[in-house]
């Protein structure tokens, strides 16, 4: 019979390799956000960009997004934080961005830089909370 001790050691390991395979996502401690709701997290398009994902805390608020041939409607909000304001991507007209418009957050997302095709520095958001009180 296996003993308990290394029944815990063998799931810590498996855990550990899951954990590479799935790819390592920092994560707040308990009572710093509501639930998380998933937002890009889950497109092709986001899990592709090499951009390593990171956490912010901020007001999310809507924004006028520029129109014309060379404007990016999606860039439909900013996320102001103590260190600035962060254009945000959201291309599918997100209704838990809408809802949260105006709300303190937290964001785990990427923050892509679009320079070198004339756009910018955008923040993609792969997931989202409310921020606690």
């Amino acid at each position: 019979m296996i003993g308990a001790g290394f029944q815990r050691r063998a799931f810590a390991v498996a855990l550990a390799i899951g954990g590479l395979f799935a790819g390592y996502r920092p994560r707040l401690s308990f009572g710093q956000a509501t639930a998380m709701q998933t937002i890009h997290a889950g497109k092709d398009w986001y899990r592709e960009r090499p951009e390593r994902e990171e956490t912010w805390q901020g007001e999310l608020s809507p924004r006028e997004a520029p129109l014309g041939p060379a404007g990016r409607p999606a860039l439909r909000y900013a996320l102001r934080t103590a260190e600035g304001e962060i254009v945000v991507y959201d291309p599918t007209n997100s209704p838990a961005l809408r809802q949260l418009a105006g709300e303190m957050v937290v964001v785990h997302g990427k923050l892509v830089d679009l320079e070198a095709e004339g756009a910018g520095k955008e923040l993609w958001i792969g997931e989202i909370a409310a921020a606690a009180n």
